[in-house]
């Protein structure tokens, strides 16, 4: 017992501190999660669709259309495989419970992969300054008391990134990395351009030669070697209906450039609806309340076309007006937007205000680039990540949900441009 104390008061002060952020964050995820919120009654909606979909997977019920029409199915996949684990060792009752305690195991280790990617950027004291502003920002929080792929895509994003930038010339660690990335753009392919950031910073920090092009293509190999297996898998389950990751990138292109308050498609198997919770919350947004379509969106490239038809027809007014829809990025609805949930309009409100404040002091940050205060190659690198998210949101869905993998790159270079500041 005197041994094992001497070790616990031997361990480095800045472990203590992280092992007890960690576990704060755990068990206040945990209590907002079973005593605070009313998960029981959250599978509607988005949530639903992910159930059901599972369910039906896991027994063998499977729509080739229902399965794949709508969504990334690759979640949905995901759930219907812990169905499987959970029947045989017979927690199948307590399948959701289950899921929403994985959600959080999943959104605490992020937190854990946030403080190694800061120690990468920042001091150990601003690496765990940044550790406690994630582990508790409530949006993050909140999240883990739902069907929701974020928490599952954020560990599996935010691993790749510590691997890729702590291992940079370890290609077998660079090659486990493409899959862990590869699986997190599998949930949500909205992700997928960081993978451009990701290439780049292999091969522009590795000394732009043959050695970096190898280890750049090692990480590519990885992260193809899933994205690939993942489209087959959604090509056999759809009957050759979905070549791809997700069946409806040219609807959600059509939605934001066309600013369309919902599609209503129906199909022969039955009706499949979208509709943006932007335009669900501010319906002065809309130019077009409803496109109604018996184009399957399998069909991406019809959706596509009809968005830009949108451009062309109005291109300064579409410009103008997609811009206008960043407001939402912090101010915006943050989908599944419940505020019956405790502190939900109260923590969200000071989240928005913060983030937004963040965000905007990023703009300061050639002050220290050009006074060579700040290493660059990193730092562009994470601002590489919050510039594809923004890309991506202007041309396919915007709301604050599109902001959380970004999120822990506005606090480490927050954080980076305040440690500037007192050198």
């Amino acid at each position: 017992m005197n041994n094992l104390l001497e070790k616990i008061k031997n361990i480095p002060t800045h472990i203590k501190i992280l092992i007890c952020i960690l576990i704060g964050s755990f068990l206040v995820k945990l209590y907002f999660v079973f005593a605070v919120s009313d998960y029981q009654n959250y599978l509607y909606s988005d949530m639903k669709g992910y159930w059901a979909r599972a369910l039906q997977r896991y027994t063998s019920g499977s729509n080739p259309v229902g399965q794949t029409i709508i969504w990334p199915p690759v979640y949905h996949y995901y759930l219907a495989g812990l169905f499987s684990i959970l029947s045989y060792i017979g927690l199948f009752e307590k399948k959701l419970e289950v899921i929403l305690v994985l959600n959080i195991i999943f959104s605490t280790a992020s937190v854990l992969f946030v403080y190694l990617i800061s120690k990468q950027f920042l001091s150990t004291h601003f690496s765990l300054i940044v550790s406690v502003f994630y582990a508790f920002t409530y949006p993050l929080i909140y999240i883990n008391a739902f069907v929701m792929s974020e928490p599952t895509c954020l560990f599996l994003l935010l691993a790749a990134i510590y691997l890729l930038l702590t291992y940079t010339d370890r290609k077998l660690i660079l090659f486990l990395a493409g899959i862990l990335f590869g699986y997190a753009v599998g949930i949500r392919p909205s992700i997928g351009l960081l993978g451009l950031s990701c290439a780049g910073y292999i091969f522009f920090t590795g000394g732009k030669n043959i050695k970096s092009f190898s280890r750049t293509i090692i990480f590519l190999i990885g992260f193809f070697i899933i994205v690939l297996s993942i489209s087959v898998e959604n090509y056999n389950v759809s009957q050759g209906r979905l070549k791809g990751l997700s069946a409806h990138g040219g609807a959600n292109f059509l939605l934001r450039q066309c600013r369309v308050g919902k599609i209503i498609c129906k199909v022969t198997d039955g009706m499949y609806v979208l509709s943006p919770p932007i335009f669900n919350a501010y319906p002065e947004l809309r130019q077009i309340e409803t496109v109604r379509t018996r184009m399957p969106f399998y069909n991406q490239k019809y959706f596509y076309k009809k968005g830009i038809e949108c451009i062309m027809e109005k291109p300064l007014e579409t410009l103008g007006g997609n811009f206008l829809l960043f407001k939402t990025l912090f101010w915006g609805p943050f989908f599944p937007g419940r505020s019956d949930v405790y502190g939900y309009d109260t923590f969200m409100s000071i989240f928005n205000t913060m983030i937004f404040f963040m965000f905007i002091s990023l703009g300061l940050l050639f002050i220290p680039f050009k006074k060579g205060l700040l290493p660059r190659s990193k730092n562009i690198f994470l601002l590489s990540i919050i510039c594809w998210i923004l890309f991506t949101c202007y041309l396919f869905s915007t709301g604050q949900r599109q902001l959380l993998p970004g999120i822990f790159a506005i606090y480490i270079l927050f954080f980076s441009l305040m440690s500037s500041l007192k050198k």
